[in-house]
């Protein structure tokens, strides 16, 4: 019994070693203030790869990935896709120029006069491209998802893929 108790911190240490080395790896690469919440858990837990690390820091050097960083969200999708932010762009664009589009062809002459239902239509095609985006994209978690004590309808639905493309890989709730 005793030599199981050294044995168990011996390995604790290694682990704590390697979790260091991580770490400093990291700091390395990003620089200590530059490395992002919970980035460091996500790669030792395996949510997230070196790769993904130097991606957020190539996003990180442009101005509207930078600024896009912040939400969630778009974070985690930017992460797993590179190329989210353009097709999220390019799908706006296309949204709102065939909104306009038909918004003019429907009301021509009273185009301006019915300026406020024209803004709403936009409005709408915006809230839906963003949300079709959005379950459409590949995810990165960064932040572990919450464990369930007393199971609810909002429960339920967080443990549903984030999108509707999207593979649950072993160890993911």
């Amino acid at each position: 019994e005793g030599d199981s108790r050294e044995e168990q911190p011996a390995g604790e240490e290694v682990v704590d070693a390697a979790h260091e080395a991580v770490d400093a790896a990291i700091r390395g690469l990003m620089g200590a203030r530059n490395v992002p919440p919970g980035f460091m858990e996500a790669l030792r837990e395996g949510r997230a790869t070196v790769q993904h690390l130097n991606r957020y820091k190539a996003l990180s050097k442009r101005l509207v990935p930078r600024m896009c960083l912040d939400i969630p969200l778009l974070r985690d999708r930017m992460l797993a896709d590179e190329r989210f932010l353009s097709k999220f762009g390019m799908e706006l664009a296309i949204g709102f120029a065939l909104q306009g589009a038909a918004e003019y062809s429907f009301r021509q002459e009273n185009f301006f006069k019915e300026l406020d239902l024209v803004i709403s239509g936009m409005l709408s095609t915006f809230v839906s491209t963003t949300g079709y985006m959005l379950l459409s994209a590949p995810v990165v978690f960064i932040h572990p998802r919450a464990t369930l004590k007393h199971p609810t309808w909002t429960d339920f639905l967080a443990t549903c893929p984030s999108n509707a493309f999207q593979k649950v890989r072993a160890g993911d709730p």
